[in-house]
């Protein structure tokens, strides 16, 4: 579930984010990515120098509109899911020592399947959510994870998605009172202090593995160091990482890094 990190244990190099010529043949270029931004808030908060996204994030999550643990719902949501995201293949399957053969087909179960417990908390707090505010607006501010068939039933569920314009999510639209859920994948600094400012209640359901993430870049960060995120640059998860990062690198696999390695490049890929 959580992305996959890791340090590059260097001082922070104030040319990286700056289109200067390296000390190396190769120089440094930035890219932006499109990534959809909030509408309605004001950015350059979290950018401000002074700006603690730690401190911020601490007092979020003490706050009275901050749930991030559930309603009390659970066993209900999760005998819902049991309903809906298991099948009588699976259970044949158990129910033979996880092998079943029909016809010619022989049929193995995979000692890992389904839902991780990130994606499985996620869902079912979503679900709470619902169930404790049967009347109120609810928005989410992505997919709650990349599974049409939860995806479908929460929209049942009248789950409304934050609507975009022009790559820009209309978060003025959310009105004080109202419920938005963040996803499993989280969300980025900008978005919590979007929803904060609006006074609504926030129903976050952040794998807690995402969040340590966030936690290590941190540490990163006043460690002055760079950091690497392995991912993919305009992805939700990725986006929330950096948003908590100082000064940081993305990069989404090997051949990736290698032909940066073979040009002297790298990019600063920038979200701000």
């Amino acid at each position: 579930m959580s992305i996959t990190f890791q340090l590059c244990r260097i001082p922070i190099r104030t040319d990286l984010a700056l289109a200067e010529p390296l000390s190396v043949t190769g120089t440094l270029r930035c890219r932006k990515p499109f990534v959809i931004r909030c509408a309605g808030e004001s950015s350059s908060t979290a950018a401000d120098s002074d700006f603690d996204a730690k401190v911020f994030r601490k007092n979020l999550v003490r706050s009275k509109n901050y749930n991030r643990k559930g309603f009390g719902h659970k066993e209900e949501t999760l005998q819902l899911m049991d309903s809906e995201y298991t099948s009588d293949i699976i259970k044949t399957l158990k129910d033979n020592g996880n092998e079943y053969r029909w016809g010619n087909v022989t049929v193995k179960l995979a000692e890992a399947y389904g839902f991780c417990w990130g994606v499985e908390r996620a869902v079912q707090i979503a679900y709470e959510a619902r169930k404790q505010f049967p009347e109120e607006k609810i928005w989410i501010t992505n997919e709650i994870i990349h599974n049409p068939t939860v995806n479908k039933r929460l929209e049942e569920m009248k789950v409304e998605n934050i609507p975009i314009d022009e790559g820009r999510k209309q978060f003025e639209i959310v009105n004080k009172g109202d419920v938005v859920i963040l996803p499993a994948f989280g969300a980025g600094v900008d978005e919590m202090l979007a929803l904060s400012d609006r006074n609504v209640q926030i129903v976050d359901t952040t794998c807690p593995w995402v969040s340590k993430v966030w936690n290590t870049v941190e540490k990163h960060k006043k460690g002055e160091y760079t950091s690497i995120i392995h991912g993919k640059y305009a992805h939700e998860e990725t986006i929330a990482t950096a948003s908590f990062a100082g000064t940081y690198i993305i990069v989404k696999n090997m051949k990736e890094v290698n032909n940066s390695l073979m040009t002297n490049k790298f990019y600063a890929l920038d979200f701000k």
